[in-house]
């Protein structure tokens, strides 16, 4: 270039941007639909770039499950449960059945109160409560319970008999019994408690408490069974 001679532009430079993503898009379109199992990856990667300002597709966290403490009222219709310790020991009393060696029974003790307008059977309260990090649980045979949750036994604080209903509007003092097979145990657990829905049971029509959903976790301290004081 000489002096007062006007600058001249490089051909690829002065070529306007619609210009050159011309055929970029034409060879991606021809890439795409040259073989069916291609479509459907172009158009996640579109969908994925045009997400990606937004968060992607990532999944919304879930709400926390709320944590009450022990001594503390958790509300999971039909009942208001509250929770104070737990306790483990080979044979709490002579109440108890004699376990396989090496098993040992886990109480939990606290109050239930129902808010139903009328009783409520026991099995709606046992599918409302379980432990979630009891170790090595094991069945009323003695036998390991496999990835299922351990449903609690709910006996009467007051004489040790088996709950079978609850009234409305009346509170009991119960001890939640669970058994293990694992030589130590936490100083802890967390009991989770869930509430049901008062509606008409699909096939009977009758209506019953259904749908559990979890309402809450309780933890609660637990220790060896106090025998100075006839803890049973």
């Amino acid at each position: 270039m000489t002096p007062g001679e006007e600058p001249t532009e490089r051909a690829d430079q002065a070529r306007p941007v619609s210009a050159v993503a011309a055929p970029l898009a034409g060879r991606a379109r021809t890439w795409a639909t040259a073989t069916p199992y291609r479509l459907p990856t172009a158009i996640a990667v579109v969908g994925l770039v045009l997400s990606a300002p937004f968060g992607g597709w990532r999944t919304a966290p879930s709400e926390a499950t709320p944590v009450v403490p022990a001594e503390q009222v958790a509300e999971a219709a039909p009942f208001e449960v509250t929770l104070d310790r737990a306790y483990f020991a080979a044979r709490p009393s002579e109440s108890f059945s004699e376990l396989d060696p090496g098993q040992q029974y886990v109480v939990v003790l606290g109050t239930v109160t129902s808010r139903h307008d009328t009783s409520v059977d026991a099995p709606t309260l046992q599918a409302a409560i379980t432990v979630l990090d009891l170790p090595q649980p094991v069945d009323a045979l003695g036998a390991a319970l496999e990835g299922a949750a351990p449903v609690p036994e709910i006996y009467s604080a007051a004489d040790s008999t088996q709950l079978r209903r609850l009234g409305p509007d009346l509170t009991y003092e119960v001890g939640l019994v669970f058994r293990t097979a694992a030589a130590e145990l936490p100083d802890a657990l967390t009991l989770q408690v869930s509430g049901h829905t008062w509606r008409p049971d699909a096939f009977t029509r009758e209506e019953r408490w259904l749908d559990p959903a979890v309402a809450a976790e309780i933890v609660v301290p637990l220790a060896p069974q106090d025998t100075s004081g006839g803890e049973s």
